[in-house]
């Protein structure tokens, strides 16, 4: 998984490193998936205490390129965001 580093659109002192990866679900009309993982222990996970699962974040990418996603999942270990369908 290749590691990328985004930051949040309205908070770009929130800058964070994780797995990002894209995968094709099954299905004839299934859009890709995107996925973004990141590592609690090195990242400032603070700035998503108040989020729920399910809520959004729009992340940014050093190029500009923004992409909202959800919490998708958080472990002991990482936060799990998904894009949306």
């Amino acid at each position: 998984m290749p590691s990328v580093q985004l930051h949040i659109k309205d908070h770009p002192e929130y800058a964070f490193t994780g797995n990002y990866f894209t995968e094709q679900p099954e299905g004839e009309n299934a859009s890709p998936r995107s996925h973004f993982e990141i590592l609690k222990a090195t990242q400032p996970a603070e700035a998503f205490e108040e989020l729920n699962q399910g809520d959004t974040v729009t992340f940014v990418s050093a190029s500009g390129q923004a992409e909202e996603m959800l919490l998708s999942n958080e472990t002991p270990s990482h936060i799990i965001f998904v894009s949306r369908d």
